[in-house]
């Protein structure tokens, strides 16, 4: 896999602030009237949703109230990719979780949490005089209420943290949660709601700590950008708590995205540099949610892993095999080469189970998506959208041929975008389901969306929806 004329990458062994040169330990923060109206909407509702439940809001102290919004994210190319180490090209879109609410961390053991969301508004997490001992030990998962567990596990992260300080030994938190990202749809409405929670007890630490800069040292232990941890803490929590075995790129662009940018994220060494689309450019994105549901908790998603896994094992025994037991061997599938394919292909009646099998499938898309993300990275900067549309078709074929992961409605929803000509098309998220992601010209969505839903339901009697996007800002703290 080859990296060129990619601008410098921020990694986890890079300490300063990308812009200002000083060491990035704090959230963004923006003002409410620089936020699109769709935002400023959001907002209004997560309030609504905490003043119509919460009678007791009123008394608290405004100071202590804060507001965070953390955007949904497309792939544009990179799938099922990051698990394994590889490159992934995301961007932030403008759907996205709003968290509002108060509360503080207190030298009291006694703990209380209040949790309302939007979607599930009869449904509300209230927790009372609980301690953190108990919180990390006794808490579990809860199949009954499977939202919550979202919110339970960021917090379970960051409170071992806080274990080994005198001045906090517990928390009074009282909010309110309110989204607009489609839920299993692929653009990633948990890691929105995982990184929003995060920064909310981020700000709730940096608004009531008595020596901000000790404790602020407890919540980022290394100079690392903060976009990283955080979204390190957020992809364990997902995993270990909501039972998805997930990589990195959802948490990670959610946290780190940028406007009007793209992040090529190498998944392995944590980093990642910004593709910054080119001014007055006259191609957009138009996103397709077809409403087939997925489970990337229940569904094929953990055998995909799982496969991944076998497919580097039978790997590695097949080059120590062909080349010796001192051969350098791969370390993960990020490592494997098109010269690694084609030596064991050379190798047919040795490896002939292996080369029709399965895993030599899911080992094919992973080895061509990873150069292909740095291919259209490379397309991007220089504006090439015939390149990066190629690209984008490419990658569809193999997640439907090789990583079996489309269906017929995402199939459709692609065909029809290509016979328009539109540069290129392809499913985005994490398959069975969910969107599609279409490069066009602006003057062609409109007619593109109209097509599509036309389509669709014409062939399957339902709707899906359609929407023209642009990369849009990561997540931050909004002052109201």
């Amino acid at each position: 896999v080859r990296l060129n004329n990619i601008s410098t990458m921020v990694s986890m062994d890079d300490s300063t602030n990308r812009t200002t040169g000083t060491i990035s330990i704090y959230p963004k923060v923006v003002d409410l009237s620089a936020q699109k109206s769709s935002i400023q909407c959001l907002i209004a509702k997560a309030k609504k949703l905490f003043q119509d439940n919460y009678s007791d809001s009123s008394s608290s102290d405004s100071n202590n109230y804060v507001c965070i919004v953390a955007p949904g994210r497309v792939n544009l190319i990179g799938e099922h990719v990051d698990y394994t180490g590889g490159f992934v090209l995301p961007f932030a879109i403008e759907y996205s979780t709003v968290v509002y609410g108060y509360g503080t961390w207190t030298s009291s053991s006694s703990s209380s949490l209040r949790v309302i969301s939007d979607l599930y508004p009869n449904d509300p997490l209230i927790v009372e005089n609980f301690t953190f001992e108990e919180a990390l030990n006794e808490w579990q998962p809860n199949n009954d209420q499977k939202w919550t567990n979202y919110v339970i596990g960021v917090i379970k992260e960051y409170l071992p943290l806080f274990l080994p300080t005198s001045s906090i030994k517990g928390m009074n938190m009282t909010v309110s949660i309110a989204s607009n990202v489609p839920t299993g749809g692929g653009l990633s409405s948990s890691a929105s709601l995982l990184v929003a929670m995060a920064i909310f007890l981020e700000c709730l630490l940096v608004n009531t700590a008595d020596d901000r800069n000790e404790l602020l040292s407890v919540v980022y232990p290394t100079a690392n950008p903060y976009e990283i941890q955080r979204a390190l803490k957020c992809q364990h929590a997902e995993q270990h708590y909501c039972s998805t075995p997930c990589g990195i790129m959802d948490q990670f662009v959610s946290s780190a995205a940028q406007p009007n940018s793209l992040l090529l994220i190498d998944c392995e060494q944590m980093s990642f540099s910004t593709i910054e689309l080119p001014a007055a450019t006259k191609v957009c994105f138009v996103v397709c949610n077809s409403h087939v549901k997925h489970d990337n908790a229940n569904g094929e998603y953990p055998i995909r892993v799982e496969q991944c896994e076998q497919a580097l094992t039978t790997i590695q025994q097949a080059l120590r095999e062909l080349l010796g037991m001192d051969a350098v061997l791969p370390t993960s599938l990020r490592h494997v080469a098109v010269e690694h394919l084609n030596l064991l292909k050379a190798n047919t009646d040795k490896f002939h189970d292996f080369l029709s099998s399965v895993l030599w499938k899911r080992t094919h898309h992973v080895v061509t998506e990873n150069q292909r993300v740095l291919d259209c990275a490379e397309a991007l900067q220089n504006a090439n959208w015939v390149k990066v549309g190629k690209l984008m078709n490419e990658s569809h074929e193999s997640m439907k041929v090789d990583y079996e992961v489309s269906c017929d409605e995402i199939d459709s929803l692609v065909h029809w975008a290509t016979a328009q000509g539109v540069y290129g098309s392809r499913l985005t998220g994490g398959g069975f389901g969910g969107c599609t992601v279409s490069l066009c010209n602006v003057d062609e969505a409109d007619a593109l969306m109209e097509n599509l839903q036309q389509k669709f339901k014409e062939t399957y009697n339902k709707s899906c929806t359609c929407f023209i996007t642009v990369p849009e800002d990561g997540a931050r703290r909004v002052l109201l």
